[in-house]
């Protein structure tokens, strides 16, 4: 007989993984619980690029139009392909690139940079304001993509950071980083 883990436990314990590690060590070593599972244990809600939405960015305002601006992250899965934009952070999630970073790929279009995170710092507004659970990309996560920019000239600031604390796991950025 193999003990099992109650749920309730997991879904706190687990939630503190990042997505890949909950890959590599939970669902390797346990069959109770599965990826599907952990999402919906750990992020309030989700969104597959190109699956549910075309565009990353679209993906991003649809996870603040379910609610996943107020306090809660929301987990943006990439499939690979090459995706001609200009990715803008502007909600606390964590976006995760599926199958090799390699084959994930953000290229920017034109004389911008492939991954802009502003960080407004919501989550620093005063609660006397009127302002709970505000959260503007200051607390995201980008994880195993590939960052570039067509334009020559722009590589230097392929990503720019504004404010906030992106954090950036596993990504290649052919270009600079401009904080």
């Amino acid at each position: 007989v193999s003990p099992t883990l109650p749920c309730e436990l997991a879904a706190h314990v687990f939630g503190l993984l990042p997505p890949l590690h909950f890959l590599r060590a939970a669902v390797a070593t346990s069959r109770q619980f599965s990826f599907e599972w952990y999402v919906s244990a750990a992020f309030s809600c989700s969104v597959v690029v190109p699956d549910d939405a075309g565009r990353i960015n679209e993906a991003i305002n649809r996870l603040a139009g379910a609610g996943c601006h107020e306090g809660a992250k929301g987990l943006l899965l990439v499939r690979p392909g090459t995706y001609q934009e200009s990715v803008r952070v502007t909600q606390n999630c964590h976006i995760l690139g599926l199958g090799p970073r390699e084959s994930v790929i953000v290229e920017a279009p034109g004389w911008e940079s492939a991954l802009v995170s502003a960080g407004l710092g919501g989550a620093a507004v005063p609660h006397f304001l009127g302002f709970r659970g505000l959260a503007t990309g200051e607390d995201a996560c980008v994880e195993n993509l590939t960052f570039r920019c067509r334009n020559e000239h722009m590589r230097g600031r392929c990503v720019y950071l504004v404010m906030g604390r992106l954090h950036l796991l596993r990504c290649n950025v052919e270009g600079g980083v401009k904080i």
